[in-house]
């Protein structure tokens, strides 16, 4: 059962079915949904948003999160 779990999670199960996984792909929010999952490391996204929307995204995520789990939402657990 943990097995088949762990698989089910996995980056490339989840790119492989990225319509499922990828808020927006039903709705044509992307180009691309597959794309959207490149290599499955944090911070990635980071040099494709604007100052202002990085900034804004800290500012939300004070406002949802305690700042711990702010910081493992953002670098993962490693």
């Amino acid at each position: 059962m943990l097995s088949r779990l762990a698989k089910a999670a996995s980056f490339e199960n989840m790119k492989s079915k990225a319509t499922q996984f990828i808020p927006g792909a039903t709705r044509g929010a992307w180009h691309d949904p597959s794309r959207f999952l490149h290599k499955g490391t944090n911070g990635q996204w980071k040099h494709v948003l604007s100052p202002e929307t990085l900034e804004a995204f800290e500012t939300k995520l004070a406002k949802l999160l305690p700042p711990d789990r702010a910081e493992w939402l953002k670098r993962g657990s490693g």
